[in-house]
């Protein structure tokens, strides 16, 4: 397992905690504690380059803006609160998915934890869906890992449809997922 499916793991809700979708867990940290922050240039680096400094900084900037706006959006007033989620995570999944995922399993509402994951996965299956498929493997099973594989499954087949193929073929365990999305696809 890799060092981001390790961490994933160890950050999931274990059901022995005996969390319910919808409820609050005092054994998950709300995210007011902030998102994970981590310094990492963008795939497309940043839009002025003088050195390995300027980028590491350009990097962290983009980080903490998208982590500040997802917490913006988790503390957004009831009335936008939906929307603001769904915005700020889909695009932190796009940039830096692993460290929206991992802000959004802290989330402790259950409803604002659910939009921002699904928000994270969509991002995520847009910009690379083999990553997000490989990485769900190594959630537990349930809802959201479903989720995630169904988000990436699909994103993938319309991209690469032949390397989706193999890949679903080579870890069986997804079969019913593809077929679940080919049967929704062909409607």
């Amino acid at each position: 397992m890799g060092l981001v499916a390790a961490a994933i793991v160890a950050m999931w809700p274990r059901a022995d905690r005996n969390d319910q979708p919808g409820e609050s867990s005092s054994a998950r940290p709300p995210l007011a504690g902030g998102p994970a922050r981590i310094s990492r240039v963008p795939r497309d680096g940043p839009a002025t380059s003088a050195g390995p400094a300027n980028e590491t900084a350009a990097g962290t900037t983009r980080t903490n803006d998208l982590a500040a706006a997802a917490e913006r959006a988790v503390a957004a007033p009831q009335a936008l609160r939906r929307d603001e989620i769904i915005t700020a995570f889909h695009l932190w999944g796009r940039v830096e998915p692993e460290a929206a995922f991992a802000a959004a399993v802290r989330i402790a509402d259950g409803i604002g934890r659910d939009l921002a994951l699904q928000s994270v996965f969509s991002g995520w299956a847009r910009e690379n869906p083999a990553a997000l498929a490989n990485t769900a493997l190594a959630f537990p099973e349930g809802a959201e890992k479903d989720a995630a594989l169904t988000k990436a499954i699909r994103a993938w087949m319309i991209a690469d449809p032949q390397r989706a193929g193999d890949w679903v073929f080579a870890h069986t365990a997804t079969l019913a997922i593809a077929e679940r999305v080919f049967r929704d696809e062909n409607r």
